[in-house]
């Protein structure tokens, strides 16, 4: 098992110090356009599961074996882009939103209003 350290701390005790960080209107825009739809709906379970004050779980997705792939895709996508954290708890590692995430769930609310306005 390899121990790495960074000034003195193990990497996953060190904070992130960019958890604050918030994006710009077009920073944020730019961002969601490189997330497709599945992206998307993996990121809206996860709020809705924070809603709740739980951490989202991805092996409790009913088809998670047969997706695997797409939704790991899509868990890697969001946490990249600091939408997404994963947490540690026990062996699980859940996945909660960051303050990101949630500018990123009101623009995406805000797309889905424009969209159903639209259609009427």
């Amino acid at each position: 098992m390899i121990n790495l350290k960074y000034n003195g701390e193990h990497a996953e005790d060190q904070l992130d110090e960019y958890d604050d960080l918030l994006f710009s209107e077009r920073t944020l825009s730019f961002f969601r356009s490189k997330l497709n739809d599945f992206a998307i709906d993996i990121f809206l379970l996860i709020a809705v599961t924070n809603k709740e004050n739980k951490g989202f779980i991805k092996t409790r997705i009913d088809d998670y074996r047969d997706r695997r792939f797409f939704i790991d895709s899509a868990l890697t996508v969001l946490e990249a882009q600091g939408f997404i954290k994963r947490g540690k708890v026990g062996t699980m590692a859940p996945y909660y939103l960051t303050n990101r995430g949630k500018q990123l769930l009101g623009l995406v609310i805000k797309e889905r209003k424009n969209m159903s306005e639209r259609k009427e």
